[in-house]
C-alpha cells in the first residue's frame, strides 16, 4: 500500500508475501530508499536458532526482496549480546552509517523480562 500523505493509503492489486524467514520468525523494522532500492531491516531467529539482524532489497517497496547471503549482525560468542541482537534502525548522515540496535545475553525463553541495552555501531561508508 502506498500513502502520499501518510494518512490515506491506497493498495495495489493484491497483498502479496514480499519476504519469509520460515521456519523462523521474522519482524520488519526499518525500510529505507537508498541508491534508487528499497532496503529492508529485519531480524529473524526462534527459541533454537540465534536472533539475527539482516537486509534484504527490491528494486520496489512492494518486492519482492531478495535476502543478503549472511546477516549484517549476529550475536556476539559472549557478552552483552550473547542472546539476541534485535530491532535494526539504520540512517545515514554526511555519507556514514550508523546501525542502532538492542541485544540482550539473557533468557531464551522469555525475552519480554530481559534488559535490552541500546548500542550503535558506526560504518566508514555508506550503508
Amino acid at each position: 500500500m502506498t500513502s502520499k500523505d501518510g494518512k490515506t493509503w491506497v493498495g495495489h492489486g493484491m497483498c502479496s508475501n514480499s519476504l519469509t524467514a520460515a521456519p523462523l520468525y521474522l519482524e520488519q523494522h526499518q525500510i529505507i530508499l537508498l541508491d534508487g532500492k528499497c532496503m529492508l531491516l529485519y531480524e529473524t531467529g526462534n527459541l533454537t536458532v540465534p536472533w539475527t539482524i539482516g537486509l534484504a532489497s527490491a528494486p520496489t517497496c512492494e518486492g519482492p526482496f531478495t535476502v543478503s547471503p549472511s546477516p549484517i549482525l549476529s550475536p556476539s560468542a559472549s557478552g552483552w549480546d550473547s542472546t539476541f541482537v534485535a530491532t535494526p534502525w539504520v540512517m545515514t548522515v554526511a555519507d556514514r552509517s550508523y546501525l542502532w540496535y538492542s541485544a540482550t545475553n539473557e533468557s531464551k525463553t522469555n525475552y519480554n523480562f530481559d534488559h535490552w541495552p541500546l548500542s550503535l555501531g558506526g560504518f566508514v561508508k555508506r550503508f
